[in-house]
């Protein structure tokens, strides 16, 4: 029974709780025993002791443990709360004074020393409620700090919603008055910047933010004070409430039967039905009764499905989460996350569901999951006690005589010591814990997850926290990150022994009366905070792969910024984070802000202490392993592909006769005629050479390198513009992830040449290119192509709509509108401008210049408070979509590889990437405002009208934005008066801003091009739908010609394709044939080879753009004979001279202490002494080779002057490399997992389709409507003409079609001639057989004329025609069984047909089958 504890009877307390301490000021609870707990349903969770959020922790000391067996460890002293970390909107309690606390602070109300009858804390990103007295059935109060905000505290003055007028609340005070004067509260849980509460009366209470319908009233607005929640829909209508629980924007609630409880409670006491509550009644146990308990309400935000219910739409109302009944799972308590969601059910499994980025979700792989799944690996055969979620790991503790510790997901906060790294873990591992907290019989009874951290509670009463520890979060005195479990010492003047700071005084309990799980953000049985951000670092080719601050110490990683919101995976920043906190988040996420100076060097020991804690799945052999399995898997699959035409085959069949038998039915439609093909168009160049063209843009699609070399050899205009269109109607179907990745990889290699060919790093994307001529360029090409990509239509709802949605009030757009129609504000950066401003023409008459300028000064103060409130705020706020953060993070590798001389520091390699943002995507997104504010980018309708209006000074003040971007871009434009002096300070504030944002959105990226494009082209091929572009003819000729221009440069290997499709397939076309072809203005429809390896049969990655293409397109050719090249790429090491030092660090005993080359060589010699020396018990000679082999290489490294740093920094590299390989090979995997479900639905739809394409051929043959139909025109007396039609076709049939004596209309069919001798249908043919040829059987008035074709020189020549008259195929059907027919006579013998298979033949054939 791991969640219940046991219990003696006597009256009950809260819903699913324990009774609680007793007030511990009391005189005389010194020394006398404990009092009598309540009953326990299965599903109870104690009261929270520990919590963490955000930037916070909390914890409470001296709590009576009323599960224990044994007497308790309270003492007389009360009951003491404490707090420690970031202290913003005084969040602590602790003052406004202090901005953070490395240390726990001791928090007192307002007149007392102490808390008497605390007994549970929670934490929110912005506030920390406490509840007191809450051990009675009539409640207790509620205690708060913080802000205020929005409702937060819910003590805003007014009832419902609307108002909100307090800010924070400074020190810890009532809130909540309990039962004294209303009703008592006995649970609490915080969300982000919402709260729930437990009344006495059974009604379950929530205020603050409401935006997603988190709190659960209704509707969206926010709720200033504690409101009732809707009540639950479905059977847990009949229950109470057992368990709630919220996470970062929604919350959740599991029910209990009331006959569960005891007789006390208090629900059961109150009113039944209370406004607001789920209906609650006494009464015995009844069916019904029990199918109310363990179900699971959520409600709120549902991005990605984090509620559970199979869709993403937000619910304002508590929803039941039917799957999990569906599964007949009886759920026990649940948890929240940022991002996703958990639960535990009555067999001790945890579900899981939401965000599944991170591996957070436990699952084995990073997909979302919008229903609950059950969490397997090593949790499959535990039972679990406690979950608890943050917003990038998961926590659970299992119930065993030791519980143990699991973590998953990613970041510090896991602990994982036994791998020694934070990379990510898709499954749930084991935590091992440090032999000092085993040894002394301790387990862990309460666990906690934070943002960034991790809290474990033992039943010691001792506190552990391990994670990032900046702005003092883990209450070690300092800001240094912890990836092991530490211990929170006790503050000056505290009793270590008896009263350890920050915890629960308990005494050691079994597993089975452990308390359940204490909550970030408090709520009860799970923590909901977002966990802490992935640690990357960066290879030198690029590439970003999970990390671990300890694992690999000293190398450089990327982290997240924490002004960035986390929409598309899940995690958000907090509404009111100011910039000063995302600053503060920067640093803390900065690893060299992290360590900073106190960042030791990395050591022979660091080297020794990573080489033996490697993962084993990383090590070399594994590796191979695994990429062995892989190709295994993916030549399967392709095996797979290359039988799809044999299963097609009825399909494509099926197609034919139905094309046929329409040609057919349109010569008896009177009105009906083929098509009319005799347009001007079908002579034109393009038309005669459609098919070669087909195959050109298709390559130029499928391999990104030609496209990217053209793009570095347009000489005009004329030649740009077409370029552009060309690459725009190419790849025009960008909401194909196909195609959005082929596009992605062409503007990377065309981003590479131009970083390349630059010379200074201001160049790079920018006007013009050195040594191109004089002709000019107006950007790069690669800048405007990254511009159309940003602007896309698939990128509205995550980069328009955020900035450009004037309904949004934090948007840009809506600032602008307040800006200029509330405040009457003009933005201008020069007194010209300004005085054009429509607003300002009364101002220019008016005044002298002297007023004039001095409200041009005024107006430039006021648009510098836009500029950094306004303007920056949104902006930064922003969430890249992935594909830019990954095209950014790849252009700044190149760049910094580049090493440019005008380099300034590691920021300024993120110049280029700032220009393409600024001026690639906000310049023109405000100065198009019509258009993306606008109904054409699904916008208000109102906004186009608003924006052309020249009365209300929108588009002055947008025109002036623009205009400051554009300069900020180029400082050298201000001159050096005094107002743009002031307007040039602005721009470099601005500058080093969005620098700042840029340089953040290229962290925590990884570089998955290759995996992605591999498995989108196995997708392709399991897709039935065709690929099209649409092209005008002029510009396909034009494209050929310069694309034959340049071939020489273009050309990847000697067997080019397109060299041989432009330079000896195509001619080159005159200016006059181009001409032409723009005045045809003929726009020619190509479908794309998208399945080419059912045609080519072969298949290699091209080494230069990672894309699969057949060999003769890619720059490394196969050797003869080989179809395919290597698809899965095996892991090299760069740097073979040090590999030995890995196994000798990893195997010898001897924890290394050198600092030099000198140093380690002894060491490794008195090392070889102990394992050399026979008869010794340390006996290795394998090793002591290793080590003879080590101490070589140091004799050459000391003779060639090697430094240690070189040594040290290849092993480390080393190590990464097989780390980041290992990650790649993962993500492969799942790919290939997503092959096979595109592998089933090929399956399915190839049978649905052909049940279509048959039914649409029986229809064909008669053109017969159902009779459903004509009896309707019957009835109404209408004569339809299709009925005529089908009449007219059954008076031409000679024979009943489901009849094999007779023939259909005429029908057409062809089979090669060794297919039918295959089949036994022909039984010789003579000379024919050792020839091409093929049967056509043509079938009309009843009999068939067969064509004898032989293939010649790749034409068709008719070698006789046999007629079969109707008479003649009577004789035939009424043949024997085995009989044989010569035709076209016995005499003149040239084929002799299985009389019986040839009449079975016709016959289908006829039948469309």
């Amino acid at each position: 029974r791991p969640y219940a504890a046991k219990s003696s009877g006597g009256s009950g307390s809260g819903p699913c709780r324990d009774e609680g301490p007793r007030d511990v000021m009391a005189a005389d609870t010194k020394h006398k025993a404990p009092p009598e707990a309540s009953p326990v349903a299965p599903w109870q969770a104690p009261r929270s002791r520990i919590a963490c959020s955000l930037y916070q922790s909390a914890a409470l000391s001296n709590i009576r443990d009323i599960f224990a067996d044994g007497p308790s460890l309270l003492d007389d002293t009360a009951v003491r709360v404490y707090s420690w970390g970031r202290n913003t909107h005084d969040m602590l309690g602790i003052g406004s004074e202090k901005t953070e606390s490395g240390a726990p602070v001791r928090l007192a109300p307002q007149g007392k020393s102490d808390f008497g009858g605390a007994c549970e804390v929670a934490c929110g990103v912005n506030h920390l409620l406490l509840l007191c007295h809450a051990h009675s059935q009539r409640g207790g109060s509620v205690y708060g700090c913080g802000l205020g905000a929005r409702g937060r505290l819910g003590t805003a003055p007014g009832a419902g919603v609307g108002l909100d007028t307090d800010r924070w609340t400074s020190s810890l005070r009532m809130l909540w008055s309990g039962p004294s004067k209303g009703v008592g509260v006995l649970q609490i849980s915080c969300g982000s910047d919402h709260s729930l509460a437990l009344g006495a009366d059974g009604v379950v209470y929530a205020w603050g933010l409401n935006s997603e319908g988190q709190c659960g009233v209704g509707h969206t607005q926010d709720v200033l004070r504690p409101t009732p929640i809707a009540p639950l829909p479905g059977p847990g209508s009949k229950g109470r409430v057992g368990h709630f629980a919220t996470g970062g924007r929604h919350s959740m609630l599991v029910t209990a039967a009331i006959s569960d409880m005891a007789g006390g409670d208090p629900q059961v006491a109150s009113r039944k039905g209370s406004k607001g509550s789920p209906g609650t009644g006494v009464g015995a146990a009844t069916g019904e009764d029990a199918n109310s308990a363990g179900l699971l309400y959520t409600w709120g935000c549902n991005q990605s499905g984090r509620l559970g219910i199979g869709n993403t739409d937000n619910q304002c109302t508590p929803t039941w989460v039917e799957s999990l009944r569906k599964e007949k799972k009886r759920i026990v308590f649940c948890a929240g996350g940022e991002a996703h969601s958990g639960a535990v059910d009555e067999e001790g499994r945890v579900w899981a569901w939401g965000v599944g980025s991170y591996g957070r979700l436990g699952l084995g792989e990073t997909i979302d999951m919008p229903t609950p799944r059950v969490v397997e690996g090593a949790l499959e055969d535990a039972t679990v006690q406690q979950l608890a979620l943050g917003g990038w790991h998961s926590v659970a503790l299992t119930s065993e005589e030791t519980p143990r510790l699991f973590t998953w997901g990613c970041g510090d906060a896991m602990g994982l010591l036994r791998d020694g790294d934070s990379s990510l873990v898709l499954q749930p591992r084991s935590v091992i814990l440090r032999g000092d907290l085993l040894e002394r019989g301790t387990c862990i009874v309460q666990i906690a997850a934070g943002t960034y951290h991790t809290m474990i509670l033992l039943d010691s009463g001792e506190l552990y926290t391990f994670g990032l520890g900046a702005n003092g979060r883990l209450g070690h005195g300092a800001s240094k990150n912890t990836a092991r479990p530490t211990r929170v010492k006790p503050i000056a003047g505290e009793q270590e022994c008896t009263i350890p700071v920050g915890f629960c005084q308990m005494a050691k309990t079994k597993a089975s009366s452990a308390l359940s799980a204490g909550g970030a953000k408090g709520e009860v049985g799970a923590s909901t905070q977002r966990a802490s951000r992935t640690n990357l670092r960066r290879s030198t080719t690029g590439s970003s792969e999970a990390s671990s601050s300890v694992g690999l110490p000293g190398v450089e990683r990327r982290t997240e910024a924490a002004g960035a919101t986390f929409a598309s995976e899940g995690g958000e920043t907090s509404a009111e984070q100011t910039e000063e906190e995302v600053e503060e988040e920067e640093k803390e996420a900065s690893p060299t802000a992290e360590t900073g100076k106190q960042q030791k060097a990395f050591t022979f020991a660091d080297a020794q202490e990573l080489c033996k804690r490697e993962p084993s799945h990383c090590k070399e052999v594994a590796l191979k392993r695994k990429e062995a399995d892989l190709t295994r898997r993916l030549m399967h699959y392709i095996s797979d592909i290359e039988g799809l035409p044999a299963k097609e085959a009825h399909l494509v069949q099926l197609q034919s006769n139905l094309d046929t038998n329409f040609a057919k039915n349109l010569k008896v439609i009177r009105a009906g005629r083929p098509p009319d093909h005799s347009t001007s168009a079908e002579g034109s160049p393009v038309a005669l050479c459609v098919n070669l063209y087909e195959e050109l843009v298709w390559v130029l699609q499928q391999q990104a390198s030609y496209l990217a070399s053209l793009a570095m050899c347009l000489e005009s205009r004329d030649e740009q513009r077409v370029f552009y269109e060309v690459a725009r109607r190419i790849f025009s179907e960008l909401e194909d992830v196909r195609t959005l990745h082929l596009f992605t990889t062409m503007l990377r290699s065309l981003s590479t040449k131009e970083i390349e060919q630059s010379k200074r790093l201001a160049e790079v994307f920018s006007e013009g290119r050195v040594g191109q001529g004089t002709w000019g360029r107006d950007k790069s090409c690669a800048f405007h192509l990254f511009s159309w990509l940003a602007l896309h239509e698939i990128h509205y709802q995550k980069l328009v709509h955020p900035l450009m949605d004037s309904r949004r009030p934090n948007s840009l757009m809506a600032k602008l509108i307040h800006s200029c129609e509330v405040k009457y504000e003009v933005f201008a950066i020069s007194i010209e401008e300004y005085k054009k401003a429509p607003l300002c023409e009364e101002k220019v008459k008016d005044y002298d210049p002297k007023e004039l300028q001095a409200e041009y000064m005024l107006s430039l103060q006021r648009f510098e408070e836009f500029i950094m409130k306004d303007f920056l705020k949104p902006v930064k706020a922003l969430r890249l979509p992935i594909t830019i953060r990954k095209l950014f993070s790849y252009c700044r590798t190149a760049v910094e590889r580049r090493q440019f001389t005008d380099s300034e520091g590691k920021t300024s390699c993120c110049e280029p990437l700032l220009k393409l943002f600024v001026l690639g995507v906000l310049v023109p997104m405000l100065k198009d405002a019509k258009k993306y504010a606008g109904t054409a980018a699904y916008l208000w309708g109102e906004m186009e009208k608003k924006v052309e209006s020249k009365d209300n000074g929108l588009s002055t003040n947008i025109a002036g934005l623009v205009a400051f971007l554009e300069k900020t871009m180029n400082c050298s434009k201000f001159d050096d008066s005094i107002e743009n002096r002031k307007v040039k300070k602005l721009a470099d504030t601005v500058r080093h801003e969005l620098l700042k944002y840029v340089e953040a959105q290229t962290d925590q990226v990884s570089d998955d091009i290759k995996t992605d494009l591999l498995v989108d082209c196995c997708l392709a091929h399991f897709e039935l739908t065709p690929h099209q572009v649409c092209i005008p003819g002029a510009m396909l000729l034009t494209l050929s010609n310069m694309l034959r221009k340049n071939i020489s440069k273009l050309s990847i290997n000697d067997q080019d394709l397109v060299q041989e499709i432009c330079s000896v397939r195509l001619k080159e076309w005159t200016t006059d044939e181009i001409k032409a072809a723009e005045e045809e203005d003929a726009l020619y429809v190509m479908t794309l080879n998208t399945r080419f390896l059912l045609k080519e049969m072969q298949m290699t990655v091209c080494p230069t753009t990672m894309c699969p293409v057949p060999p003769r397109m890619s720059s490394l050719q196969l050797p003869p004979g080989q179809r395919f090249g290597p698809l899965v790429q095996p892991f090299v090491s760069d740097d073979t001279r040090f590999l030995v030092f890995e196994k000798v660090f990893t195997e010898i005993s001897t924890d290394l202490q050198s600092t030099n080359f000198v140093g380690l060589q002894k060491e490794l010699e008195n090392e070889l002494g102990k394992v050399a020396k026979p008869g010794s018990m340390n006996q290795n000679y394998t090793l002591a080779h290793r080590i003879t082999a080590a101490l070589q290489v140091l004799a050459e490294c000391q003779s060639s002057d090697t430094k240690e740093t070189e040594l040290l920094d290849s092993l480390r590299h080393s190590l990464q490399a097989r780390q980041m390989h290992r990650a790649s090979l993962e993500q492969l995997a799942a790919g290939l997992r997503a092959v096979e479900l595109a592998k089933q639905h090929h399956e399915e739809e190839l049978q649905r389709a052909i049940k279509t394409m048959d039914d649409a051929n029986k229809f064909s043959l008669t053109l017969d409507l159902p009779a459903p139909l004509r009896k309707v025109a019957e009835d109404h007396g209408t004569k339809l003409r299709l009925e005529a039609v089908s009449a007219l076709i059954a008076r031409r049939d000679e024979f009943a079609r489901s009849d094999k004596g007779g023939l259909a209309h005429s029908l057409v069919v062809t089979y090669p001639l060794k297919r039918l001798v295959s089949k036994k249908v022909v039984v010789e043919c003579g000379w024919l057989e050792k020839k091409d040829v093929s049967l056509m059987f043509s079938l009309k008035d009843g009999g068939v004329e067969i064509t004898v074709l032989l293939r010649r020189s790749s034409t068709d020549s008719i070698v006789q025609k046999i007629s079969l008259s109707e008479e003649r195929l009577r004789v035939l059907r009424k043949a024997d069984e085995g009989d044989i027919v010569e035709l076209p006579s016995p005499e003149d013998r040239l084929l002799s047909f299985t009389t019986s298979k040839l009449v079975e033949l016709l016959s289908d054939a006829a039948a469309g089958r």
